[in-house]
């Protein structure tokens, strides 16, 4: 603890703090804090503060000892809690939404404090970047949670956890941090009082929450002192990060509540008539302020951090999708045309559902991504530069910019997570071994990694996802996915006539089962089911070879009616069962013409109900990989076996209504 002396300060009067064994004392005003089961209580008068979806004691249960092997299960406990809403899923193991990192400016030596750090996955995700990290927090169950996922899943992490924020200052020195983090908390700020408590008769108190926005207590005023003692902590070269709703977000013009009062057009309406708005409807005060560009910039000015640069953020700092830096400070950006009035909408600056602000009292140094797009024309040995036109963020966790390069079309990958590194070292192996067979697969160009941040370049396939394109092209596509598979098996050493090996079983039966046999309670029928495919394939004949691993439609890439590239091979193998790749495709295809689940498609396939030219199609791919008709329903159970196992390292471990719909029904109902 008394390392931690250089940087903490009294939260009542910032003087400096002494430890006597686990107690730190205020040389000053005699303010007493203490350090708890490794985290730092500098709460100055809300000790039974609690903010969180969950109820307290079952948060308590969930922070006992726990390991590794228990997170998931901690996770599907806490959704259960919040009836599984899918934004506390994208709050507790969503990595993709904190891609915005990219655009920080980490030096070596660097500290790192995440304000409100909540249940803990911001830091997480930012932690590798800097050499040392706190994380402030008023509810102490959450900094407990927090302090369980880094000890799980970050073994070694050194952050330092605080309790606090409810004194007249951050318990901090000043100019302590290089760089700190506020997601989702500045817009909070002022909403401190549950009026909801108040002893006073219902005129009184509405009186009282009408004036509450005027004078010392209106909501800017408070928000405006918290950035001043920000800058007071913050290094004079450091940055600050705020992730925000827009005041101007186009959503909220379309009918779309407020994202905090709940209020329709709340965020809209001037600030006294959406407060006495509030106040009829929810019987407290509108003090969850958002602003517009142009009024944020007012605001961080008016605190001296005057070097303000904004990230337009689709769909929002959280279910992020597309990162949008305004074209004022980045000359490598570029937009191409807008596709629709909703694309024209979520790319523009004023528009924009929310903002990524970087501020800063000095002008900061290059970022992650500057360095990468600078790095990018070297590996290519290119005197160009890198202009991009979109930076997406995918379901898989990647960042993923569509860009060129000396004329050369290119997508720049980066990996957010170790899954999905994992999944692009494999597509980079995949695609530098394939590559040169045929020119529909991307040429794997360059790879490198600066400040912990792994990147990957790869050609850019001409056209459009099938996805975008399937309704003019659907049978014509068919055919041209039946020739592409069949000028696979042409390539010599790509397809091989063999017999199911043990290898071969265990990657396609028996990991998969692993993997699955944690999360499900019907363990006898995943059992049934392992033993009924050893048992009908073991030593059969099969082709195996180059398989893609996710031949759906998102990844076929088509132009004129015929197929332009197969991007996406993260999932690929070098010695895999081709014919997976097919049955994919028909149930991808399925999914998308009739609206179907995974598993009624695979229903249709198994009783063969499906048009003319899928079966003919099916007819010609069974024929190629010697898979007799009595065999589909085995092959189906193997597409089901791999694609669910996969879906299961991602993020179906932890959805417990999902895996009731995806797994459990599956296997509850097939026949085996």
């Amino acid at each position: 603890m008394n390392e931690l002396t250089d940087v903490l300060a009294c939260p009542r009067c910032g003087g400096d703090l002494a430890r006597a064994d686990s107690a730190l004392s205020c040389r000053q005003c005699r303010f007493q804090g203490a350090e708890r089961s490794g985290i730092i209580d500098l709460r100055a008068r809300r000790y039974d503060y609690y903010f969180n979806p969950v109820e307290r004691s079952v948060m308590r249960e969930l922070t006992s000892t726990r390991t590794a092997a228990d997170w998931p299960a901690t996770i599907r406990r806490f959704l259960r809690e919040v009836d599984f809403n899918p934004d506390w899923l994208d709050n507790l193991v969503v990595d993709g939404r904190y891609a915005w990192k990219l655009f920080l400016s980490p030096g070596p030596n660097a500290t790192l404090l995440d304000l409100g750090c909540g249940l803990g996955s911001l830091i997480q995700n930012l932690a590798p970047l800097y050499a040392r990290t706190f994380g402030l927090d008023l509810t102490w169950e959450r900094l407990e949670f927090t302090k369980m996922r880094l000890s799980l899943l970050k073994p070694g992490d050194s952050t330092q956890l605080v309790a606090g924020g409810d004194g007249e200052r951050l318990p901090f020195k000043d100019h302590s941090f290089d760089c700190i983090t506020l997601s989702g908390v500045l817009e909070w700020i002022a909403d401190t009082v549950d009026y909801s408590e108040s002893r006073r008769g219902r005129l009184a108190k509405a009186l009282q929450m009408f004036v509450s926005i005027f004078g010392a207590t209106n909501p800017r005023r408070e928000q405006l002192a918290f950035l001043n003692e920000i800058r007071r902590i913050l290094k004079p070269a450091g940055q600050v990060f705020i992730g925000i709703e827009n005041r101007l977000n186009y959503e909220y013009f379309l009918g779309r509540r407020d994202h905090h009062s709940g209020l329709l057009f709340g965020s809209l309406l001037p600030r006294a008539i959406a407060n006495l708005y509030s106040i009829a409807r929810s019987h407290q005060p509108y003090r969850t302020y958002t602003y517009s560009k142009r009024a944020y910039r007012r605001l961080l000015n008016e605190t001296g951090l005057s070097r303000v640069r904004f990230l337009g953020l689709a769909e929002g700092y959280s279910k992020l999708c597309g990162i949008y830096p305004d074209p004022a400070w980045t000359s490598r950006w570029y937009e191409p045309p807008p596709v629709s009035l909703k694309d024209r909408l979520k790319r523009s600056q004023t528009f924009v559902p929310a903002y990524g602000i970087l501020a800063a009292m000095e002008e900061p140094g290059p970022s992650i991504w500057d360095r990468i797009l600078q790095q990018v024309p070297r590996d290519l040995e290119s005197e160009s530069s890198v202009s991009v036109t979109d930076l997406l963020v995918t379901g898989k966790d990647k960042a993923v910019a569509l860009a060129s390069c000396n004329g050369r079309r290119i997508v720049v990958k980066i990996p957010l997570n170790e899954s999905s590194q994992t999944a692009e070292e494999n597509n980079w192996r995949i695609l530098r071994a394939l590559a040169s067979r045929t020119p529909l697969i991307p040429h794997a160009l360059a790879k490198g990694s600066l400040s912990h941040c792994s990147y990957f370049v790869e050609d850019a396939m001409p056209g459009r996802p099938l996805s975008d394109e399937i309704e003019d092209d659907a049978i014509l596509a068919i055919g041209s996915i039946g020739s592409f598979v069949k000028a696979q098996s042409d390539v010599p050493g790509a397809f091989q006539r063999t017999v199911f090996s043990s290898e071969l079983l265990d990657t396609f039966i028996d990991v998969p089962v692993r993997v699955l046999a944690p999360i499900t309670n019907l363990t006898a029928q995943l059992d049934r089911l392992q033993q009924r495919l050893r048992a009908s394939l073991a030593s059969s004949p099969v082709v195996s070879g180059v398989m893609h691993g996710d031949l759906s439609l998102s990844n076929i890439h088509v132009q004129d009616g015929r197929i332009t590239g197969i991007i996406d091979w993260e999932y690929g193998s070098l010695h895999g069962i081709p014919f997976l790749d097919v049955l994919g495709h028909l149930e991808s295809r399925l999914r998308w013409a009739k609206k179907l689940s995974t598993m009624e498609a695979l229903r249709v396939l198994s009783q063969g109900r499906y048009g003319v030219e899928i079966g003919s199609f099916l007819e010609e791919m069974l024929e190629l990989h010697q898979v007799s008709s009595e065999e589909l329903p085995l092959y189906l159970h193997l597409y089901w076996l791999h694609q669910t196992s996969i879906r299961v390292s991602e993020r179906l471990q932890y959805q417990e209504d999902q895996i009731a719909i995806h797994v459990d029904r599956y296997l509850g109902e097939a026949d085996f």
